[in-house]
């Protein structure tokens, strides 16, 4: 079974349809979900996460291992930002700024430890491909602090992968501007610049990110771990 840790976005379906042509997968909604777990379907099975919440995380990982489930690869696409008026404010008290991290980088990591530990507990082997962002050297997003949690998360995840690797292969898929649930309310305002920096002169889509998920979770070979893949058009050469 694939495990996609945040499914609810245009991306998140995109994997999820790549995902179940080669294997069973249960997916993550956000805390806007309304059911704590949606009925099955035969290839789809779909808990409420709120990263932020440990019991979320722990329900997720009782049913996998009561069900006795292997987890073929792992997918964490959890993100969250907010469009800031005018400049971010750097104040460490600032909610929304609080929140990025607390879903970015701890709820992400926390996430990430329980499924280490379970690995570790069947003894089993799996990939997880993480979703950041071409942010990370473009310094272009809605938000500063965005940047900023992303790139920790990058970091820690490194260390991971040098760790871990017997027990997981961890690799960093980074997409440019895609029109999406988290990028509407600003999508059509910053769309011709990042195509007039882009040179391929279009932007990434959705099947060309699940179909790189994809790859790194079947097809790639072992020896490729930690590698952060920009797939923006040619945006941060």
């Amino acid at each position: 079974m694939f495990l996609v840790v945040g499914s609810s976005g245009y991306l998140g379906e995109s994997i999820v349809t790549k995902l179940v042509n080669h294997g069973s997968v249960l997916q993550t909604k956000n805390n806007n979900f309304n059911q704590n777990k949606a009925e099955d379907t035969d290839l789809i099975t779909t808990f409420k996460l709120d990263i932020t919440n440990d019991n979320d995380i722990k329900n997720i990982f009782s049913y996998i291992e009561k069900n006795k489930i292997v987890i073929k690869g792992v997918v964490l696409n959890q993100a969250f930002t907010y469009v800031s008026e005018g400049k971010d404010s750097f104040s460490s008290s600032h909610e929304n700024i609080r929140r990025i991290f607390e879903v970015n980088y701890f709820g992400s990591v926390n996430f990430i430890e329980k499924l280490i530990e379970h690995l570790e507990k069947k003894n089993n082997k799996t990939r997880l491909v993480c979703i950041l962002s071409n942010s990370l050297k473009t310094l272009n997003a809605s938000s500063d602090h965005y940047i900023a949690s992303k790139a920790a998360l990058h970091k820690i995840l490194k260390i991971f992968a040098k760790k871990y690797a017997e027990r997981l292969i961890i690799n960093f898929v980074s997409p440019g501007l895609m029109k999406s649930k988290m990028t509407d309310s600003r999508f059509k305002k910053v769309k011709n610049s990042i195509l007039s920096k882009t040179p391929i002169g279009k932007l990434t889509e959705q099947d060309e990110v699940s179909n790189l998920v994809h790859y790194l979770l079947c097809e790639c070979p072992d020896s490729i771990i930690g590698q952060n893949i920009f797939i923006d058009g040619g945006r941060t050469l």
